[in-house]
């Protein structure tokens, strides 16, 4: 079995295997994108959650955001000197506002693929 993992569907970014737990404590395996969270159904086995992730992968769509995350990266690091050079947040107040909205896309990465499996 081929254990390598495609990119996320959702941003691009890197997947990994993780594992959960059911209502009864059973283990239980997933893949979940590192960068967004993003997620695929829970299986029994290893290679069934590796199979689901990667069917759902649309490998032109994943370039096309990895492409357009490499530029949107670019203007947050000219945003974040901007900002910087005209003394309106320090590095540190940036950051955090930084990882409010980072966490306010986590949740919205998980509606949509809620309302995705329905």
């Amino acid at each position: 079995m081929n254990d390598k993992l495609k990119p996320c569907p959702f941003c691009g970014g890197e997947a990994d295997v993780s594992i959960g737990h059911n209502g009864e404590n059973e283990e239980l395996i997933y893949v979940e994108c590192v960068s967004c969270a993003g997620m695929a159904n829970m299986y029994k086995y290893r290679a069934e959650a590796i199979t689901a992730w990667n069917a759902r992968t649309k490998d032109p769509q994943v370039a096309d955001l990895q492409a357009e995350n490499k530029r949107l990266e670019g203007e947050i690091k000219k945003l974040k000197k901007d900002m910087k050079d005209a003394g309106l947040l320090t590095e540190e107040e940036f950051n955090k506002w930084m990882a409010e909205q980072a966490l306010k896309d986590t949740a919205n990465t998980h509606i949509n693929c809620k309302s995705m499996k329905k």
